[in-house]
């Protein structure tokens, strides 16, 4: 998505995500956590454009 210019910045991400049904657990200033069920705790994605 990146690569094709569909994801400019966090907002992006983060709208992506929700589109893919996933659920934002926390939105953090470095990280973005998202609602697992299968894993049973949230996971955290994070780097430069989190």
């Amino acid at each position: 998505m990146a690569k094709n210019g569909l994801v400019k910045n966090r907002d992006d991400i983060i709208a992506a995500l929700q589109n893919a049904v996933f659920e934002i657990a926390i939105k953090e200033s470095k990280t973005i956590s998202i609602k697992s069920q299968q894993a049973g705790q949230n996971i955290r994605i994070n780097g430069a454009i989190y």
